[in-house]
């Protein structure tokens, strides 16, 4: 048997339009399913947990937050959502990608965010045992990591049980 080429149209700039436009739905129609599945309880935690990363001034992605979160938090696609939530109030911004460590993601790249504050021309401090200039994709956040802080009035209710 020999293999035959599958001859296909290129793709038109008004359908690759269209292509993106779908994926962004089907995407933002995902993110809305994980938000109304999700306790106020795990969407405060995520949040308290991007919070208190975008304070620290250096890079950070959904693997750190996950370390962040307690391992029975019920979160099945909440990452996303509440990323974009954090973005839109403009407390992070996207710096970069990186792969994602879990395992069902199979290696996915996932953005790379900073705290909204920080100056394009502000380096991150370099971690512990690393070489300026050499750090590795996911050591850019500080270990072991402290309590998330509560600094907002608006965080003030979940305080209790997050320490």
């Amino acid at each position: 048997m020999t293999a035959t080429a599958v001859e296909t149209a290129p793709i038109t700039r008004a359908r690759a339009s269209e292509l993106i436009a779908e994926a962004c739905a089907l995407r933002d129609a995902g993110m809305a399913q994980a938000e109304e599945n999700a306790s106020d309880w795990d969407k405060a935690l995520y949040d308290q947990a991007i919070g208190w990363m975008a304070q620290t001034g250096q890079p950070f992605s959904a693997n750190d937050i996950r370390d962040l979160l307690p391992p029975d938090i019920n979160c099945r696609g909440l990452a996303g959502g509440r990323f974009s939530a954090a973005y839109t109030r403009q407390e992070i911004r996207p710096v970069g990608e990186r792969s994602s460590l879990k395992p069902n993601t199979h290696n996915k790249r996932i953005n790379v965010w900073v705290g909204a504050w920080v100056d394009d021309t502000q380096s991150p401090p370099v971690p512990a045992g690393s070489v300026s200039g050499d750090v590795a994709d996911d050591d850019c956040c500080p270990s072991p990591r402290p309590p998330v802080p509560q600094t907002r009035d608006r965080d003030a209710h979940i305080s209790k049980g997050v320490r």
